[in-house]
């Protein structure tokens, strides 16, 4: 038998027009599913699944924008690497020498 998550059919539809976004939800499942907690919540034991819904939407998106900030900001707070001028060797018969950042391991 599945599992009542296994049930729940999740749709989204994203649309955008002029400065707004607009993201609809649909949530399917079968109704036998919510017969115990819909007692609970006529009783008042648990709060309306829409308030929930709600703030999980919203601390979703606020997760996702907050993390694409922070990429952004990391990425433009990365120094610059600049190439060294290459050091002539007259020893070496004269060939230019690039220096290589040395590569660190962890070592354990």
């Amino acid at each position: 038998m599945r599992s009542k998550s296994d049930r729940l059919k999740v749709e989204i539809k994203d649309s955008k027009q002029g400065d707004a976004r607009t993201f609809i939800i649909t949530l399917t499942a079968p109704a036998r599913d919510f017969h115990l907690t819909n007692l609970l919540e006529q009783n008042r034991v648990i709060e309306p699944l829409d308030r929930r819904l709600k703030q999980a939407i919203k601390d979703s998106i606020e997760t996702y924008l907050s993390g694409a900030e922070s990429l952004v900001s990391a990425l433009a707070s990365k120094p610059k690497w600049t190439p060294k001028e290459a050091i002539s060797n007259p020893e070496n018969g004269g060939l230019r020498m690039i220096r290589v950042r040395s590569l660190k391991f962890p070592f354990k």
